[in-house]
């Protein structure tokens, strides 16, 4: 068996969601909420933003095109983002659920996280899902 993904329609998947954790993680919305939450300062420096950045979007990049793998050959934009929101809500957020207790952290950031989650993996699965092979 052949397993012939779409690598534009991955790699567009993965920019859209790369800009959606910018947003997501923005002043505009949640950066406050996540970094009180968190414990974090953000006037303080975080380490290497290459690194930071290059490994997230590499990270996102095998994401999606592990979600490509799940949806193979779907070809509804709205069945990709009812999946990928399944996969966000029922896999990660679940996952980070259980990390979360033992790492004491509160129910806010796990919903902040959580979401952000359930969000990229639908802004995903909808590019995924609707890109015509």
């Amino acid at each position: 068996m052949s397993l012939d993904i779409n690598l534009i329609a991955v790699f567009a998947a993965a920019i859209a969601t790369f800009l959606f954790g910018a947003l997501w993680y923005s002043p505009l919305l949640f950066l406050e909420a996540w970094a009180k939450e968190a414990a974090i300062n953000t006037d303080q420096n975080l380490g290497s933003p290459v690194r930071v950045f290059g490994l997230t979007f590499l990270s996102t990049l095998f994401s999606s095109a592990m979600l490509s793998l799940v949806l193979y050959h779907e070809t509804t934009a709205w069945f990709g983002a009812l999946k990928g929101a399944g996969v966000g809500a029922f896999f990660v957020m679940a996952s980070l659920g259980i990390n979360y207790q033992f790492a004491q952290c509160s129910f806010k950031q796990w919903l902040i996280d959580g979401g952000f989650h359930v969000g990229r993996f639908a802004i995903m699965g909808f590019i995924i899902g609707g890109w015509l092979y």
